[in-house]
């Protein structure tokens, strides 16, 4: 029998619309035994992963703490880190990007500074390397957070920020997605928009692919002849599991950790097997989104699309085109700095985050919650001390560790949008 501590939830791509398109699939018992071997497998082939694991009784070095807190009904992260001016709504926190640090005169400062109605950014005169992000306080989201378009500010700030990398204002290797997140550590967040935050995850469905990711193709071979899946053309299917990997000098790859059945697809020709391919394929393309597979606004299957580029703005740029098409899939035509692959039907995507749970290395879908995973203890009593003991360490793009505090209620742990690499443990 298969345990609840067993199940594995991965993120599918399957007929929902925008984020709704992230949900559990279910597994069979043969399929979670079949995972488990692969996981085993890959760790073999992953030294630090083994390395990490055997690490994880060693105290992790924590740096600040966030605290979940209630601004008139709306919950928001709350960093410990004070923040280095509060003017009403708004506060201005200090950011250290890593990498080389920029001399900032008058002309880097005019040139490198963002202003917005919401969210600002620019050199901290003072301080050599060190930027100011402004962003609305504590007391700002409870007074403003109703009247925000959160996603329209959000992307139009890191719509400037793409623009700033461009000029060169940031160190040399840093992506958006490091600096991005490194401004979302340093103030308060709405705590249900955390994918938005650090993942670009909004409306669209679509996500930045970060390291501790992992995507799982598996492709349903079908007989040629007839129409419709049907039983009778059924013959199969073969899977390819890839790792998001940092590589050196910024951004991500893809590293293909385990295949099943690929011996199926040699009849089927380069495009049949280009699943097992995409860490060559994307190997120059180092800024990695994906578009999960979803039912657009005028009810049209758009099918999931995964696209790198060498730098972030030509990224942006293929990313409207296709938010723009109804049915999504890839522009027809799209620069050399670019490259585009969409998969059809037959083609099943899901995407998944890595956490840590009591030293065990587990995949969840984006979105999972502290409070799904209590949930899946089977007794009252034992969710109750989960909860009572629990500790949750969420990484540092600095480096270190952070402990995000909250009430130990499920209700609360409901709030809780666990992100890759955090690190959930508590007493059995």
């Amino acid at each position: 029998m298969c345990g609840k501590s067993d199940m594995v939830s991965p993120l599918r791509s399957r007929g929902r619309k925008g984020c709704g398109a992230l949900v559990p699939g279910a597994m069979s018992c043969r399929s979670m035994a079949r995972m488990r071997v692969r996981r085993f497998l890959a760790g073999l082939a992953l030294p630090s992963v083994v390395l990490c694991a055997g690490c994880m009784h060693r105290p992790l070095p924590l740096k600040a703490t966030y605290t979940l807190e209630d601004a008139s009904g709306y919950s928001l992260l709350v960093p410990s880190v004070l923040p280095k001016k509060v003017e009403g709504e708004f506060q201005s926190s200090v950011i250290t990007l890593p990498g080389e640090k920029r001399s900032m005169d008058s002309n880097f400062v005019r040139r490198c500074s963002i202003k917005g109605p919401v969210f600002s950014f620019r050199p901290d005169d003072s301080l050599l390397g060190q930027w100011l992000v402004t962003s609305p306080s504590v007391q700002g989201w409870e007074k403003l957070g109703g009247e925000i378009d959160l996603h329209a500010e959000w992307d139009r700030f890191t719509h400037e920020l793409e623009v700033r990398e461009g000029l060169h204002c940031f160190p040399a290797g840093d992506s958006l997605s490091v600096i991005t997140r490194a401004v979302a550590e340093k103030m308060p967040i709405p705590a249900n928009e955390s994918l938005l935050f650090f993942y670009s995850l909004g409306a669209t469905g679509f996500a930045d692919l970060v390291p501790g990711m992992q995507i799982r193709f598996e492709r349903t071979l079908l007989e040629s002849r007839g129409q419709g899946h049907t039983a009778s053309r059924y013959r199969g299917s073969v899977d390819a599991q890839y790792e998001v990997v940092a590589i050196a000098g910024g951004g991500v790859g893809l590293r293909l950790s385990s295949t099943t059945h690929r011996r199926l697809v040699k009849s089927l020709g380069p495009e049949g097997q280009l699943i097992f391919h995409l860490s060559t394929r994307f190997a120059t393309k180092p800024r990695l989104r994906i578009f999960l597979e979803s039912v657009g606004n005028n009810n049209a299957q758009r099918s999931s699309v995964l696209i790198g580029a060498s730098d972030s703005a030509d990224l942006d740029a293929v990313t409207r085109e296709i938010e723009g098409n109804a049915r999504g899939g890839c522009p027809r035509a799209f620069p050399a700095t670019v490259d585009c692959v969409a998969f059809h039907q037959e083609t099943a995507v899901s995407l998944l985050a890595s956490l840590w749970l009591n030293g065990r290395l587990l995949y969840r879908p984006p979105g999972t919650t502290v409070a799904s995973l209590v949930g899946l203890l089977k007794s009252d009593r034992e969710q109750a001390r989960a909860l009572q003991t629990l500790s949750l360490r969420r990484p540092l793009i600095t480096g270190g560790y952070a402990e995000v505090v909250f009430p130990r209620t499920m209700e609360s742990a409901q709030q809780v949008i666990l992100l890759s690499g955090d690190r959930l443990a508590w007493k059995k």
